[in-house]
């Protein structure tokens, strides 16, 4: 936050004529101090994944990605707007700490996130395929247990629906 008082002073082209307010103009000026919110993994519904630095600030602070060191700056994506913004970059390392850093007017703040691949993803893709299999199966089979009972049940109340095999003979 800043509050000063300003002074306006007009200067004609002619020498010596100027013009200038007396009181002044006290001006506050507020603003969103500058900080490192979150860093993320991101996966598109196309499987592709991001790492994402999420920052706040007025003006939003400039993101430098430290590690892994030599990033491309054309793969660094920034979104943003007049107090937030997002930079991301691609998460197509496996198992790699990703660091993003911002240098704040007070101090710098860094944050970091493991990133274990694809890997990692089709392991828990795999696993929730085997409990929606094991769920289902488990739904079929009782299902199909309960769908016995009944029909034993009215096997039993009604015996001419028991089917009993006997000798057709078809006339001609």
């Amino acid at each position: 936050m800043d509050a000063e008082r300003y002074f306006c002073r007009v200067e004609l082209s002619k020498k010596g004529e100027a013009y200038e307010t007396s009181t002044g103009t006290i001006l506050n000026i507020r603003a969103v101090p500058q900080a490192l919110e979150r860093i993320y993994i991101q996966t598109l519904p196309s499987g592709e994944q991001f790492v994402a630095c999420d920052v706040k600030g007025t003006p939003p602070p400039t993101v430098t990605w430290i590690f892994p060191e030599n990033i491309n700056a054309s793969l660094v994506s920034v979104q943003g707007s007049l107090s937030r913004a997002s930079s991301s970059i691609p998460a197509n390392l496996p198992n790699t700490n990703y660091t993003c850093q911002i240098d704040g007017k007070n101090r710098t703040q860094h944050l970091s996130i493991y990133h274990g691949g694809a890997q990692e993803q089709k392991q828990q893709i795999t696993l929730m395929l085997l409990i929606i299999f094991v769920i289902l199966s488990g739904v079929f089979f009782i299902l199909f247990v309960v769908t016995l009972a009944v029909l034993y049940k009215k096997g039993t109340e009604h015996p001419s629906l028991v089917y009993s095999p006997k000798r057709l003979s078809l006339a001609y």
